[in-house]
């Protein structure tokens, strides 16, 4: 559904885990592969942002929290890594047949390890500063202190555990 999208959190240890799962329109306006300039620059700046933890997340400082790794999946995505790879000196006219129009999903997920893991009692969401059309998410997190589910939004980006 267009608006919403959904966050997984899991604190284990000192590791942090966040998933974010979202349809493609929520971030770029559009769902299908690109293949105007327009669109194809739209899609690299989305997945510039989300290579930053921070325009997903923000941490408390005196965690010690340390950017692992960033993963980022999505057709769209994989479209646009396949056309940088190769000579654009010439036009192309692909078919992409149903997958150019089809509701592509955008999945994220980012792995922290934190030094003082216990100092995570808060976690501020800064994704709708980025991506304003998504109006919803919705969390499930797993922490020491158990399950949690809910609705966040932009003026609810709170997640305390």
């Amino acid at each position: 559904m267009h608006g919403v999208a959904h966050l997984d959190l899991v604190l284990d240890g000192s590791i942090l885990v966040l998933e974010l799962h979202s349809p493609a329109d929520n971030m770029l306006g559009f769902e299908y592969l690109p293949s105007s300039n327009t669109d194809i620059a739209t899609t690299r700046a989305a997945m510039d942002t989300l290579r930053q933890a921070n325009s997903v997340t923000s941490l408390p400082s005196a965690a010690g929290c340390t950017l692992d790794e960033v993963t980022l999946e999505s057709p769209i995505f994989a479209a646009v890594e396949a056309t940088h790879q190769h000579d654009h000196d010439h036009d192309h006219d692909h078919k992409h047949g149903d997958k150019a129009r089809a509701h592509n999903d955008i999945s994220a997920q980012y792995q922290f390890t934190c030094s003082n893991p216990e100092a995570l009692s808060t976690l501020d969401v800064s994704l709708f500063e980025h991506f304003p059309r998504t109006e919803t998410l919705i969390l499930q997190a797993i922490t020491p202190s158990g399950q949690q589910g809910g609705e966040l939004s932009a003026g609810n980006n709170r997640i305390r555990f």
